[in-house]
């Protein structure tokens, strides 16, 4: 909805940023802190086991499943014969 009223990429820019801003330096800090007042620490320890193991294991699994699901988007056809990148080649 935002883009939709933003006269340029500058003004689409700025406000993504005051969100983002707003966003991690207001809502994670405060997250963090009520997370640590109402959750023990071991439930809070095996919380962020379960989340940054799956989070491992889906990095790890997820580029090979990728990849054999979509084959045509892991081809890359911007090299010229000697093999330079003709990706700014205009």
């Amino acid at each position: 909805m935002i883009a939709l009223f933003a006269s340029s990429n500058f003004t689409l820019a700025a406000i993504g940023s005051i969100i983002t801003f707003f966003g991690f330096n207001l809502w994670v800090p405060m997250t963090y802190a009520w997370s640590a007042e109402n959750y023990p620490t071991r439930a809070r320890a095996t919380g962020f086991a379960l989340g940054d193991g799956l989070g491992h294991l889906g990095g790890g699994c997820g580029h090979p499943v990728h990849s054999a699901t979509h084959p045509d988007s892991t081809r890359f056809d911007g090299c010229n014969k000697r093999g330079n990148s003709n990706l700014f080649d205009y």
